[in-house]
């Protein structure tokens, strides 16, 4: 019997966070300005990936998060953050980065993401709220209007690890790889973009 009424309780006290946690979630959702349209030059897309690669001396497989933006117009790569898992503070920083590229550029900038508990988030809808830079746009459920930026990140793994291999000495090692790469891959992204307007 004392069992029955635990686990009663633990049912309870799930369903009553994970309603807190819905309706905390939906005041930070916001509508989806992008829809179709791909190609406009003034959308940057956000999204995680989870890169799982090899450290010297360890036997395990190193997992960890990036967040990554792009710009829609030429599939380049505006910012990136890794942390071990997806959250909002690693997303937020992306955000920061985007808001200070559209400043530099004097662009005003569609940040376009999807409506998970990483994205749809107070201190995300303050700061982008705050800016005069950047604006919030969220895939509707069950839509891939965030597709451009999805499918990226399976390029960038995939080029990657072809460049570099999936065993890297430490983490430092990773990044400062991967930092190489984002240099390159823009520097490619930007030939391409120029010839293809001419």
């Amino acid at each position: 019997m004392l069992k029955k009424i635990q686990i009663f309780l633990k049912q309870y006290l799930d369903q009553k966070k994970q309603n807190y946690f819905s309706s905390n979630h939906n005041k930070y959702v916001r509508d989806d300005r992008v829809k179709n349209t791909y190609k406009t030059p003034i959308v940057i897309g956000i999204n995680g990936t989870y890169f799982r690669f090899y450290l010297k001396g360890k036997k395990n497989i190193t997992k960890t998060c990036a967040i990554i933006s792009y710009g829609w117009a030429k599939k380049n790569i505006i910012s990136c953050s890794f942390q071990p898992t997806e959250n909002f503070a690693n997303v937020l920083k992306v955000i920061k980065k985007i808001n200070n590229y559209a400043k530099n550029e004097n662009k005003k900038i569609i940040i376009q993401i999807d409506r998970g508990t990483a994205f749809a988030n107070k201190s995300i809808y303050d700061y982008v709220d705050s800016s005069k830079n950047i604006f919030h746009s969220m895939s509707n459920s069950g839509f891939k209007h965030n597709s451009p930026t999805e499918s990226l990140n399976g390029w960038i793994k995939q080029k990657f690890f072809k460049s570099f291999g999936r065993i890297f000495r430490d983490m430092k090692h990773f990044y400062n790889c991967f930092q190489k790469f984002v240099k390159n891959w823009n520097w490619i992204k930007e030939i391409n973009y120029n010839l293809e307007r001419k």
